[in-house]
């Protein structure tokens, strides 16, 4: 067995075993405390999360966590151009991030249509599920899941010839295809809800978060904006009663998901256009 087959040969049994252990993490608290026992899921998961955290300081994925990026000939560091100023890299934060703020059902508030009414200590528990929701998926499907994906493609598509074409096509191979199949991964997490509509949308979120972990290089931002998602779409259901899907919420979450899907792929052609360019003057 050669050097590099042998790196991609272990590159896939520690996405598989990762793949494994993140079900056994979804399925074992809920047969074990059920899904009514929000705090019980959620200390669990904070548990399961701690061993994700540890499994990516064991992978080399450290700097993901802590921000770091010195080691620019890791695979993992995707030896790709990011978007070239601090302009797009921020609206890409932003526009991401209206995604998780209107998933806030304000219209069905302001319609009365909905209320709230909570204990102190059932919105502790709203808060702490939701972050250890955004917490464990985050650091296991965009902190070890996606970034095995790049490590795995960047070990596949190693370059020797670099042109114009042979370039756009390494960085469709070793950065798009990733993050779909981190987004149809996180997706399939999903499968037990038994909810189609559920599925699509993750499957969306999973692909505008991988993003958002390969602009900045760290998983903060994603799990801190999958954490707002979380709190807009459980806080009736949680903490209070009503309607949340109105027309007006789901006009609205369709126009900010339009704008979003549009401004991220006009971003990200820009930057292979720019990736092209550069590659043809040299």
């Amino acid at each position: 067995m050669t050097k590099k087959r042998g790196h991609i040969l272990n590159n896939i049994l520690k996405l598989v075993a990762v793949l494994a252990f993140a079900v056994a993490c979804v399925l074992f608290p809920i047969s074990i405390f059920g899904v009514n026992d929000y705090l019980a899921l959620g200390i669990v998961r904070v548990l399961f999360t701690g061993f994700g955290i540890a499994l990516m300081f064991v992978f080399g994925f450290k700097r993901h966590l802590l921000m770091r990026n010195k080691d620019q000939n890791n695979a993992s560091n995707f030896k790709q151009k990011q978007p070239t100023n601090i302009l797009h890299s921020t609206l890409i934060v932003i526009v991401i991030f209206l995604v998780s703020i209107f998933n806030f059902p304000f219209a069905s508030f302001i319609s009365e249509q909905a209320t709230l009414e909570a204990t102190a200590r059932e919105v502790f528990t709203y808060l702490f599920l939701n972050a250890s929701v955004a917490l464990f998926e985050e650091v296991f499907f965009r902190g070890l899941v996606l970034l095995l994906l790049f490590e795995l493609f960047q070990t596949i598509k190693s370059k020797k010839e670099i042109d114009s074409t042979t370039t756009v096509r390494h960085s469709l191979f070793t950065v798009h295809l990733p993050i779909l199949i981190g987004a149809v991964l996180f997706s399939f997490l999903h499968l037990f809800s038994l909810d189609l509509m559920q599925l699509g949308y993750t499957f969306l979120l999973g692909l505008i978060w991988g993003y958002l972990v390969f602009v900045t290089k760290n998983i903060w931002l994603a799990i801190i904006a999958h954490f707002i998602f979380n709190l807009g779409g459980t806080i009736i259901s949680m903490l209070g009663s009503g309607v949340f899907f109105t027309t007006f919420q789901i006009v609205i979450t369709a126009i900010v998901g339009l704008i979003c899907g549009v401004t991220l792929v006009v971003i990200e052609s820009r930057r292979i256009r720019k990736l092209k360019i550069t590659t043809t003057d040299t």
